[in-house]
């Protein structure tokens, strides 16, 4: 039987794009456990695809939002307020880079892409919670997500981008070398975020979880691992 450990809370889920968002498995996780969310969505391409979802888990609050324009955030936390008058927690899982700008040296990054890309993907996040704390008189939790490519060098990952070149090899490649040798599912990131959004973790603030199956411990990968994916890389005719 699954607990309620969100029971009577609500909180507002911004950056699902598809039923593969790691934003997915997470509001799929809190459903279970009780909370009651709002969802905001792009533009309409991807309301389209979020609204199905969203209703799929009774939400009533599915508003459109570009986190980059503050009238959207204005509009949206005036929106919760209204109806609901609190929240609970905001799971921010918004990022975005022109993906042009993801291929070649970094230093050819633009001044115009490196602003907007840090704009959305991060500075959102603190417009966000300046908002939200007014709608949490007693207290709240609000997490974001990240990647290893903003603290290590990874392939193509450049300025900080959602969008991952060659990200099929990168993936197969980090899976081969983590410790569990297996990828992490939606339901392993929505369990974490159950513990972060909810009283279990009453006495954590301010931390960096990894949830990447312990890649991130890894120095040197196995040599196994190396020779793997070359014979898989020539058997398939990639170089």
């Amino acid at each position: 039987m699954t607990s309620k450990l969100m029971q009577g809370k609500r909180g507002l889920v911004m950056g699902v794009a598809n039923d593969h968002s790691i934003a997915w498995g997470i509001a799929k996780t809190l459903h279970a456990h009780g909370a009651e969310m709002a969802f905001t969505y792009q533009d309409e391409p991807f309301g389209k695809r979020v609204r199905p979802l969203a209703e799929g888990l009774g939400a009533k609050l599915i508003v459109q939002c570009d986190a980059a324009k503050e009238e959207d955030l204005d509009r949206v936390f005036s929106q919760l307020k209204k109806e609901w008058g609190r929240i609970d927690f905001v799971v921010h899982a918004i990022a975005y880079s022109n993906k042009d700008e993801l291929k070649g040296h970094y230093v050819d990054t633009s001044l115009g892409n490196f602003l907007n890309s840090l704009h959305i993907s991060c500075f959102s996040f603190t417009s966000i919670a300046r908002r939200a704390k007014d709608l949490m008189a007693h207290g709240g939790s609000l997490i974001t997500l990240s990647y290893l490519g903003a603290e290590r060098v990874m392939p193509n990952y450049n300025v900080m981008g959602v969008v991952i070149g060659n990200a099929r090899h990168t993936f197969k490649f980090t899976t081969k070398s983590s410790p569990l040798g297996r990828p992490v599912t939606l339901e392993e990131l929505g369990n974490t975020a159950l513990y972060f959004l909810s009283d279990l973790s009453s006495a954590v603030t301010g931390e960096n979880h990894y949830v990447d199956c312990g890649f991130n411990v890894i120095g040197m990968p196995r040599q196994e691992t190396f020779e793997e994916i070359a014979a898989n890389g020539n058997s398939n005719g990639e170089h």
